[in-house]
């Protein structure tokens, strides 16, 4: 990315439309040049240099073509990718992470039908009492 458009950025004036537009036209491109270098159809192209918000996989898609981390074209749209969105997974897979028993709990609790599932809620808060 060039130096105006992180200037742009930083200064809070430039949006996912603008950057894509900006990008394409400091390289060159079309949308069917865009369309060639990548897995979207120029019709998508052409709605995102509309206003268009993409899906996440097209979103995945124009940072790889243009080299840059998801996270800033998800900040172009408005997202706060600074604090992370799921607390309670993050926890959950830290759990998972620091003691292999639970690891071993939740790969378990998996292969349970929903009958059992609940029968073993209510074992574990009743061994919690």
């Amino acid at each position: 990315m060039t130096h105006i458009a992180h200037l742009c950025y930083n200064i809070g004036t430039m949006n996912f439309t603008d950057w894509l537009r900006h990008e394409m036209d400091s390289r060159g491109k079309s949308s069917h040049d865009v369309d060639r270098e990548t897995d979207l159809s120029h019709v998508t192209i052409l709605r995102l240099l509309k206003g268009g918000h993409p899906h996440l996989d097209t979103l995945f898609q124009i940072a790889q073509w243009a080299k840059v981390e998801p996270a800033f074209l998800m900040r172009l749209l408005g997202y706060d990718v600074s604090k992370p969105p799921w607390p309670k997974e993050r926890e959950i897979a830290l759990l998972i992470k620091g003691d292999p028993r639970f690891a071993k709990l939740f790969e378990l609790a998996s292969e349970l039908k929903p009958g059992q599932l609940r029968q073993a809620l209510d074992f574990i808060q009743f061994l919690l009492r």
